[in-house]
């Protein structure tokens, strides 16, 4: 049964990434104290504009369509095979699971939402106290109404089991006629509703009664609040098919302070329980997150350029880690050592001492003892590093020399080169300003000393000298074994004009350096992706961050590593016979990458706003599409797993072409046998109420199960000969053991094998 219905849901839930037609954004359908949103006003729009994207198009290409071709029709089968047993249950007999028609349907506004969150204390005595606002809605456009099947699936199943475990009422809620499911004892219901032409599934009554109240028109909503009107006003009001994701961080701050508060209430008496809700507590003050207000995101295309715009509200001046987003302003005129070549840059700024200082505030007031131990702990690892004075004082201060030598301006550089498993095809450059270069020196040379000091093998740094600089630049014989994996690259650092610098090669740390001296003759500005992306910022706002990406370049640089290394790890694991797909048909980097395009990313603060505008080749599509491929190839994999393998399978479908079978070791064959000894056991609980008494019950004949909850299949010893040992509580945990290669009953302790649930 457990088996059937989670097909069903595949079934019914798969077709949702099918698109839509639209009207109004769905905002207007919410309350305007709503904590959490996501939704776009026309799902077909924003499918049509995906196929266009460069996502779009790359599946498009006849190798990336070829190379997926195995993978999609095992995924086809799989929902077939669903179709074919959600119809055998009699009562879905009258439910119309044409997917065909399903998956071509039109839809309108789609959204996910989370009007409130209330945690009461009461709730430690009466479950039902708890309220989830969680809202699904999408609007059908047609014949097809999926919310709608879905609510048809889950009557008509819990109508078929009977009984008083599941109550199925309709009510009014706020002149809106709602459907609603509840299971006996649950906190909260299903709830079927049409609000404003759009079908709504909710675990709340009252998050139904206030989108009731903002469909009849006049009562505040989410698209009115002011919290929403300053994001639109700062990054634009969305057009047809574009995607909004919104959420208000101080509101669901409060929502974990309630939790924490509540499981503080639970736990009275452990003594571990309230240390860690303290600590939590502590770290909710000491951050001080409700200096950051909404939240508003929206993804959307621009002359075939996929947009991200992203507006927060933070008061930089109420402390805690908003401090961390005072306006800093990047150096601009740094662009111009930026060689054209560039396959990456970013320019930033960064605070660490400030993280730490939270850091250790919030363990001080949480807990001054476990303060005390940790402080005791650092200057134990300052003494062993750099040793102690003569009043037994640590030579060495992280906090000082360390953390505090690591805040400034920031910036990263990836140029062409050797690669390394840091930059696949290039060598990698960064550098962040030192307040303190001195002690910063200090600090780096001590903690390179300390893994060759633990490991008695020292690590050892040659110097050259470049220009003004002095460097340090790894002997590669320091390494060792290691030094054969280090294979081109060069680790080298040095601290020069008020910077610490690090580099995977010393002839790119060498040119970076060069080039702040001696701009090179074509610079990133002449580069015509990225002056094409980038934005100005309005008059007045602060550019903080700054960040490029040739995302063609790197993606054939790191398509052609991983071409290199799957086969490789494939062959070792064996795993590549269990693969749903044709790994000799991987598409060419180039079908890929002649879509793609460079990708500019930049913020800027302007008042209490924070604003980031990325534009790129990726965007939502990007999200989805990933998404459903995942989803495609997983459920293939499971289809050709679990497919009959002499011929067809019980409802008559063809099966795959089988993979070639992959010797198992005896541990991995045990764990087999409690993959399928769980699944039946759920099944078995979710019938019963309980874990079964003996493992032997699984495979004995049940009115609704026939063949047992093995499928026919019997309780087989594990591969050393021996029976697998079994408990229960006989109300919700059991534990299943093998002895293991020794034979002896550990109690699942020495050589057992152990399953828990």
């Amino acid at each position: 049964m457990l088996r059937r219905l989670l097909v069903i849901a595949g079934v019914v839930f798969l077709p949702a990434v099918a698109p839509a037609q639209g009207a109004a954004r769905p905002e207007a359908l919410l309350p305007p104290d709503t904590v959490l949103f996501m939704g776009t006003d026309d799902v077909d729009a924003m499918r049509a504009g995906a196929a266009d994207s460069p996502v779009g198009r790359i599946f498009g290409e006849a190798e990336v369509t070829e190379f997926l071709a195995q993978p999609m029709t095992q995924l086809k089968q799989m929902v077939d095979m669903g179709v074919a047993m959600a119809k055998q249950q009699p009562a879905l007999a009258g439910v119309d699971l044409d997917i065909e028609k399903l998956k071509s349907a039109p839809f309108g506004r789609g959204f996910f939402a989370i009007t409130h969150i209330q945690f009461p204390r009461e709730i430690l005595q009466d479950p039902s106290k708890l309220d989830l606002g969680i809202v699904v809605g999408l609007e059908p456009r047609g014949s097809h109404d999926l919310i709608g099947m879905l609510k048809q699936v889950i009557v008509s199943l819990a109508s078929a089991q009977g009984g008083d475990q599941l109550t199925l009422d309709t009510i009014t809620v706020d002149g809106v006629s709602v459907e609603r499911l509840k299971a006996k004892d649950a906190p909260f219901a299903l709830c079927f509703a049409n609000i404003g032409g759009v079908s709504v599934l909710s675990l709340s009554e009252r998050s139904l009664a206030a989108m009731a109240r903002c469909a009849k028109g006049g009562a505040p909503s989410l698209a009115t609040s002011p919290e929403m009107g300053r994001g639109a006003a700062a990054i634009g009001s969305p057009v047809k098919g574009d995607l909004t994701v919104y959420a208000h961080v101080g509101r669901l701050m409060q929502v974990l302070r309630d939790g924490v508060a509540i499981g503080a209430a639970a736990n009275p008496d452990d003594k571990d329980a309230q240390q860690v809700m303290s600590l939590v507590n502590a770290a909710l003050e000491q951050f001080n997150f409700d200096a950051f207000g909404a939240a508003l995101s929206r993804m959307t295309r621009q002359d075939g350029v996929s947009m991200t715009l992203d507006y927060t509200e933070v008061d930089a001046d109420a402390g805690g880690i908003a401090s961390l987003s005072k306006p800093q302003p990047i150096d601009r005129e740094l662009l111009k050592s930026v060689p054209k070549n560039a396959l990456s840059f970013s320019l930033g700024h960064f605070d660490v001492s400030a993280l730490w200082d939270m850091v250790m505030g919030t363990l001080q007031k949480a807990s001054p003892e476990l303060h005390a131990e940790a402080m005791a702990a650092i200057r134990n690892v300052e003494t062993l590093v750099a040793g102690a004075d003569e009043q037994g004082n640590p030579k060495w201060d992280i906090r000082r020399d360390l953390i505090g030598a690591l805040s400034g301006r920031t910036m990263n550089l990836t140029v062409p080169g050797m690669g390394s498993m840091l930059s696949a095809g290039g060598d990698s450059i960064f550098w962040i300003e030192t307040p303190n270069p001195e002690g910063l020196e200090k600090s780096l040379q001590h903690l390179f000393a300390l893994p060759g000091q633990l490991a008695n093998y020292p690590v050892n740094f040659k110097e050259q000298t470049h220009g003004g600089a002095k460097l340090r630049v790894l002997d590669p014989t320091a390494l060792g074994p290691a030094a054969m994996m280090a294979g081109q690259i060069s680790p080298t650092w040095t601290i020069h004009d008020g910077k610490f610098w690090f580099s995977t090669s010393t002839k790119a740390l060498k040119k970076a350096l060069d080039a702040r001296a001696a701009p090179p003759a074509e610079n990133i500005l002449a580069r015509v992706d990225f002056t094409k992306h980038f934005v100005e910022p309005p008059q007045g706002a602060v550019l903080t961050s700054l960040a490029y990406s040739d995302t063609a370049a790197n993606f054939e640089n790191t398509y052609s590593s991983l071409l290199g290394i799957i086969p490789m790890v494939l062959g070792m694991s064996g795993a590549g016979a269990e693969l749903p797909i044709d790994l000799s048909l991987l598409p060419s980097a180039e079908v890929i990458s002649k879509h793609l395009f460079g990708s500019v990313s930049l913020s800027y603060a302007a008042g209490n706003g924070r604003v980031t505008v990325s534009r790129g080749p990726f965007g939502a599509e990007t999200m989805i599409g990933g998404a459903a491929l995942a989803a495609g190839v997983t459920a293939a994999v499971g289809t050709a797993r679990t497919t009959s393998v002499g011929g067809m399978n019980p409802v008559g479908i063809p099966p795959p072409e089988q993979p070639v079978a992959v010797a198992k070791s005896p541990a991995d064959a045990v764990r087999g046998d409690f993959a399928r000894f769980s699944t039946a056991i759920t099944v078995y609980m979710i019938e019963y109420g309980a874990p079964p008494a003996t493992l032997d019950t699984l495979a004995q004949p049940k009115p609704e199960y026939p063949e047992g909850f093995l499928n026919g299949a019997t309780i087989t010893k594990d591969p050393w000969g021996n029976a697998y040992a079994y408990i229960t509580d006989g109300k919700d945990h059991y534990t299943i053991w093998s002895f293991g290669p020794n034979g002896i009953d550990d109690k699942g302790a020495g050589d057992d094998i152990v399953q828990r649930g």
